[in-house]
This record gives C-alpha cells, sequence and structure tokens, in this order.
C-alpha cells in the first residue's frame, strides 16, 4: 500500500512538472489527427 501511495505522488509531481508540455503535445495530437484524416479523405474520395 505504501509503494501504491509514493507511485501515485511521483506520477502527480511528474503531472504538474508535465502540464504545460502535455498540454502541447495533446493540441498537436489532435492536429495532426485533422491533417491526416482529411489527407485520406483528399486522396481516398
Amino acid at each position: 500500500m505504501k509503494s501504491v501511495k509514493e507511485l501515485i505522488e511521483k506520477r502527480r509531481e511528474q503531472m504538474r512538472a508535465k502540464r504545460s508540455s502535455t498540454w502541447i503535445n495533446m493540441i498537436i495530437r489532435i492536429i495532426v489527427l485533422i491533417f491526416v484524416i482529411l489527407v485520406i479523405r483528399h486522396f481516398g474520395g
């Protein structure tokens, strides 16, 4: 139980440190996904 709590605390600290970069990564992934879908539709259609 103690190790699980420690892991959760470490994860939370990592999330706090990476919060801004995670948002940027998510936005980039969404843009790339939309771009890929548009390209597939353009060539598929």
